[in-house]
């Protein structure tokens, strides 16, 4: 394959240069046309052989890694790392070389970047200094840099289509990983970072940024051609835009673009995504940030250049300097404020956790996934103090059973979040950054932070109800009433003579219940007001908890209950019985204040206690089961309260 990129190049630009439309068998004669096809069969049985490697060398199996450098068993050795490297040079020696590369080049060079990869990380020290001493990271810089006229024509003209952004991401990640866990020694970072522009590294952060803006199309600029622009948006080329072929507005982040940055917080401006769609539209930016993050402590030119610092303008240098020179100063200006804004944009998403290895504490930084913006932190907390701490096989157990019930729970809180219904459509147009309108979202983002407040102010609410309350009553003196007059039996006094009969009549004055009244006719609407939206508040926060919880609970119990037997006659003598025993204390008793609601509530309480797995097991039907959630959902503590 590396031997023959340079002639069967030459006839795949005949070919692109060519009329739109017209077959490669009029272009070409049947010996170039066999040439292409050959050439096409050896690159996929290359890709092949390159994907057994990547197999073999996953899971950090360092055998097999070294076994890629060295074969130290074999009379003859062959270098995989440098072979692969070699072809990656090759494929795209230059910019015109890139721009010519079609869909099968790519998809060629980007297995080459996964082998690279799953043979480098671990760390392979070995395999890590090869590659960096190899000129792949200079040409790592020239693929980053690359327009790929060719690719962006053939993709609608996208400035940015599918398959260079995956090449972009593994080229990306194998910088990252060149610097992975390198604890022991710094050298290599400072060489890299001699060895790459930091300039590249700002370029692509903001062409990434801007080209997901303009795609989006948050603030419904649509057509660009009245702000000076030539096509409908600036992401997409054009064959009326600037000079170069197949280029587009963000290709030179002096010039403006007309892009506006909403005011939206970056978790809104992704809401709806997927993991897998951030690392499409995002690989290659978030790698740089870790990359960037590496390498800056150990270069000061390359953290001076890469600070994400606006520069002042010198009034005066209008006054002072030539119009070339403050137009480049304004340049300037102009493209460091897109780079600040697009390093806050991806700087929330880097974190860092230390790890252990051998003893040695190192720093790893990673992309945040989406799925941790839906996590409480009431459940974080409750993981921590629920794992028991008896046997590190039972704390091990218990730990992975609560991870994966906390990964199913953010899952539906995410899908929660992201739920936009039909009759809302109308709205979009009103909402900030011509979003779709979510309304569980406000709710469930940030770790839930905003239902959590909701019970914090219901507590508060109820406090100042029940303080304005006791100053607000007063009791009705004026509400008196008297016991009806009684008769005693008649007293009856004997004696030897005559026997008197003596009717006594004692009145008795007896107090009603006594009654209070509002001091104020203001005091009692203001403290039913407040009582009203106190009970909007809690209502609220029970169905979004009920939502949250509840739909999870019923799916594991369905899959826990898959296999188990019906038991129709069990489950309908709880049903028929709920609604008997709220009724009986109605008809057969006068004293049913307290209300026969809550037997109900005791009875299919027992009855769900009883269908757990670990005893009678939930039958398999669909009573039982909402019968097993009401208990779960009863005996969770955000639901009860």
């Amino acid at each position: 394959v590396s031997m023959n990129i340079k002639p069967v190049r030459t006839l795949k630009r005949i070919v692109q240069n060519a009329p739109p439309g017209k077959p490669r068998e009029e272009i070409l004669t049947t010996e170039e046309c066999e040439t292409l096809d050959s050439f096409s069969e050896s690159v996929k049985s290359l890709e092949y052989a390159m994907q057994f490697l990547q197999l073999m060398c996953e899971g950090h199996n360092a055998e097999m890694q070294s076994y890629c450098f060295s074969q130290t068993d074999n009379s003859g050795s062959t270098n995989f790392i440098e072979k692969t490297v070699m072809l990656i040079l090759r494929l795209c020696k230059n910019e015109a070389a890139a721009d010519c590369c079609d869909e099968e080049d790519i998809a060629c060079m980007t297995m080459c970047f996964e082998l690279l990869v799953e043979a480098t990380t671990r760390p392979e020290p070995t395999n890590q200094n090869f590659i960096a001493g190899a000129g792949l990271v200079q040409g790592a810089e020239k693929i980053l840099s690359a327009r790929w006229a060719y690719m962006r024509r053939e993709n609608r003209d996208d400035a940015y289509p599918e398959p260079i952004r995956s090449l972009k991401n593994q080229v990306s990640l194998l910088l990252v990983v060149l610097l992975e866990l390198r604890k022991d020694d710094f050298e290599l970072h400072r060489n890299i970072s001699e060895f790459i522009n930091p300039m590249v590294i700002l370029l692509r952060l903001v062409f990434v940024h801007r080209w997901f803006l303009s795609r989006e199309d948050f603030m419904g600029q649509g057509d660009q051609s009245e702000k000076g622009g030539y096509g409908p948006r600036p992401h997409l080329c054009s064959s009326e835009g600037p000079p170069s072929e197949a280029s587009c507005w963000l290709d030179d982040p002096m010039q403006e673009d007309g892009l506006q940055i909403p005011d939206l917080p970056a978790e809104e401006l992704i809401a709806g995504y997927q993991e897998e769609d951030l690392i499409d539209l995002f690989g290659e930016a978030f790698n740089l940030m870790v990359f960037l993050e590496e390498l800056k402590d150990h270069n000061k030119n390359f953290q001076e250049k890469l600070e994400p610092k606006v520069p002042e303008l010198d009034t005066s240098l209008v006054y002072r300097a030539s119009a070339e020179v403050v137009n480049e100063v304004q340049n300037q200006i102009r493209l460091m404020t897109k780079y600040t804004a697009a390093y806050k944009f991806f700087e929330g998403w880097i974190n860092l956790v230390e790890i252990v290895m051998g003893g040695v504490v190192y720093e790893m930084r990673f992309r945040i996934p989406v799925i941790c913006g839906y996590v409480q932190p009431v459940e974080k907390a409750a993981i921590l103090n629920e794992v028991p701490i008896d046997s590190s096989e039972a704390k091990l157990q218990r730990f992975i059973e609560m991870c994966v019930e906390l990964y199913d729970m953010s899952i539906h809180r995410r899908d929660l979040s992201q739920w936009s219904p039909q009759f809302l459509s109308p709205l979009r147009s009103c909402s900030r950054g011509n979003r779709p309108v979510r309304p569980l979202l406000f709710f469930l983002k940030n770790d839930s932070l905003n239902l959590n407040r909701l019970s914090y102010i219901g507590l508060a609410l109820a406090s100042l109800l029940n303080f304005v309350l006791f100053q607000s009553l007063e009791l009705n003196k004026d509400k008196m009433a008297s016991m009806p007059t009684t008769t005693t039996p008649p007293a009856t006094t004997t004696s030897t003579s005559t026997t008197t009969i003596a009717p006594t009549t004692t009145p008795q004055l007896h107090q009603a219940p006594f009654d209070v009244v509002y001091k104020s006719l203001a005091l009692e609407y203001g403290i039913n007001s407040g009582g009203t939206a106190y009970l909007m508040i809690m209502t609220l926060s029970l169905v979004l908890t009920c939502l949250t919880y509840s739909p999870v609970d019923y799916n594991r119990i369905c899959e826990e209950t898959k296999n188990n037997e019906t038991r129709w006659t069990e489950t309908m003598v709880i049903m028929v019985g709920a609604p008997l025993i709220f009724l009986a204390p109605v008809v057969f008793s006068k004293h049913h204040t307290v209300g026969p609601g809550f037997l109900v509530i005791a009875w299919l309480y027992q009855a769900g206690m009883c269908w757990q797995k670990d005893w009678l097991h939930c039958p398999n039907n669909k009573f039982a089961r909402a019968i097993n959630a009401f208990y779960k959902g009863f005996n969770r503590q955000a639901i009860f309260r």
